[in-house]
């Protein structure tokens, strides 16, 4: 098998490194390039490294841009991808996307040490800087054959990436449970994995340091996960890519800047999917109950708060309409004057 980590979990006596030694000559090499926003040249070079092992098996260690990258050098190597151009052909924006079949290759195993929940999902995103755009493959195959919760993985995870993941799945929760494709038994599994995360995570704010509390804020995102995988993600997703890609804002606090507004945006329309999430969370509203969740994590909730040049919102403004994710939001954002508002309310 060949390891796939990120960095930090690499370091000499990181979990990794440690997994690698202890496997001895069955670990084929370890690859710990991936980055934020999982760049498209970095999963290209990771292939090409573990394509020349023949490698058995790939382990994800690490957060959701880890992971992403697994799922992508999985498709690189069972649809052989080896350029850019390769991955465009597939890619989810496009239009004429053509199939590809990621039966074949490595089997993936996941061992997520964030609460990102790419490890429950069969997408994978990654930012190409050339073209200066998100993008990413989707495959029933790419889901990980095997999903390793273990908390005692998650101890280096910085507490403040681990909060902000959280938050991402908090995400998920919200947005699919204003969606209009939701279904009410699925609508109220998704309130659970809110109400089991959040309480977790305010546990984690208030000093925690149980492993069990980790364990219940997992076993939230794993009820969560099923929501982004059978119903669209909405806005805050969608403007949230764009942000990550243009303003450089790790995914994480994409969400805690665009979810509480968005949330008070689609409430205006749904307001029993907002009852809903507000009794998870709590709270009067779902996005009060949102703020003062991310308040509590001392995390920001304005754009403002962030190193972000506020022409940034004026461009992707431009061209949030083009995003798929945009357009599914639930209550429609139909011009990029729309989109604007929503963005300078959330400034």
């Amino acid at each position: 098998f060949y390891i796939l980590s990120s960095a930090t979990l690499a370091k000499p006596r990181g979990p990794s490194r440690q997994i690698q030694t202890w496997a001895k000559e069955k670990c084929a090499g370890l690859f710990d390039g991936l980055s934020e926003h999982t760049p498209l040249e970095r999963v290209i070079e990771a292939a090409r490294q573990i394509r020349a092992t023949n490698a058995g098996a790939i382990v994800a260690i690490g957060g959701g841009s880890v992971i992403d990258g697994a799922k992508l050098v999985k498709a690189a190597l069972s649809a052989d991808l080896q350029t850019r151009d390769d991955f465009a052909k597939h890619a989810m924006s496009n239009p004429n996307a053509a199939p590809f079949d990621a039966s074949h290759g490595p089997t993936l195993i996941a061992a997520p040490t964030t609460l990102s929940a790419a490890e429950f999902t069969c997408r994978a995103g990654y930012s190409d800087p050339v073209q200066n755009r998100k993008d990413g493959l989707r495959a029933l195959e790419l889901t990980p054959a095997t999903v390793i919760l273990d908390p005692a993985l998650t101890g280096q995870t910085p507490k403040r990436l681990w909060a902000s993941s959280g938050i991402r799945s908090v995400d998920h929760a919200v947005e699919g449970i204003f969606a209009k494709e939701i279904w009410l038994s699925l609508q109220h599994q998704g309130a659970l994995g809110l109400k089991l995360l959040a309480d977790a995570l305010q546990q984690k704010a208030a000093g925690s340091t149980s492993q069990s509390t980790h364990s219940q804020a997992q076993q939230g995102v794993w009820l969560i996960s099923d929501l982004c995988e059978q119903v669209p993600m909405g806005a805050s997703h969608g403007l949230g890519y764009l942000l990550g890609l243009i303003g450089g804002v790790p995914h994480g606090l994409t969400s805690c800047v665009l979810l509480p507004t968005v949330a008070a945006w689609n409430a205006e329309l749904n307001p029993s999917a907002d009852a809903i999430i507000a009794q998870a969370l709590n709270a009067k509203t779902a996005a009060d109950g949102i703020r003062r969740l991310i308040l509590g994590l001392d995390l920001p909730t304005r754009i403002s708060e962030l190193n972000v040049d506020k022409s940034a919102l004026d461009q992707i403004a431009q061209i949030a309409l083009m995003h798929p994710v945009v357009r599914a939001n639930p209550r429609p954002l139909e011009t990029p004057e729309a989109v604007k508002e929503l963005l300078y309310r959330a400034w």
